[in-house]
Parts: C-alpha cells; structure tokens; sequence
C-alpha cells in the first residue's frame, strides 16, 4: 500500500486498463477496470473530466469522494448526488442531475481469507 499516493490513474474512452459499458436507456456508464488496485482503508477518488461543460470543483476535479473501507457493507458502496463532493452544490445540478450517483463494487483480494 502507498500512502498518499496515487496509485490508479486511467482514461475511459482510449484505455485498455478498463472496459465502459454505457446504457442510453438508463442513463448508466459501467466501468471495469482490468487490474483495479487493492483498496483498504481511507481512500480517496478522484474523477477528472476534460469536457469544458463539466464544472470543476473543489481539487480541481469533476467529483470526488473518500471512502473507508470498514464502513463498507456487502462488498458495494453507493453514494448519491448529495453525498459527493462537488456534484452536491446546487450551481452544478444542470450537469450533476438528481439521480446521479456513484456505485462502488469491490472483489476480495486474491490473497484474502
């Protein structure tokens, strides 16, 4: 484990680190990353988005959250517009809509028992 350090960066439209799965019909983008890092205790995400219609907030990013991993129930973590980092300001609601949210699926470490 680094300790404040970055330890994943990818892009999901040129990367082959992940596979994206976006679904018109529900408004949901899936990704997948190939070799996704161990996450264990305070952690920190980051989303950084190119497109100049994508406010950027607080750390100069489009969103982010920390997330403690003992916190974490049944190996999935969901949190809503409200419960992200600048998506939550009320000026940014014409990109970040109501039903926005963000929805972390974990697998057990290989090594885990």
């Amino acid at each position: 484990m680094s300790k404040g350090c970055q330890v994943l960066s990818t892009k999901l439209v040129t990367n082959s680190e992940c596979v994206t799965a976006y679904d018109k019909e529900l408004d949901r983008l899936d990704v997948q990353l190939s070799n996704p890092p161990i996450v264990d205790k305070d952690t920190k995400f980051m989303f950084h988005c190119a497109s100049k219609g994508v406010p950027r907030g607080y750390d100069d990013c489009a969103f982010f959250f920390w997330l403690h991993t003992f916190f974490v129930k049944n190996m999935r973590e969901r949190m809503t517009r409200e419960q992200l980092d600048n998506p939550h300001k009320e000026k940014t609601w014409k990109v970040w809509r109501e039903n926005f949210s963000v929805e972390i699926v974990f697998d057990k470490p290989a090594n885990s028992y």
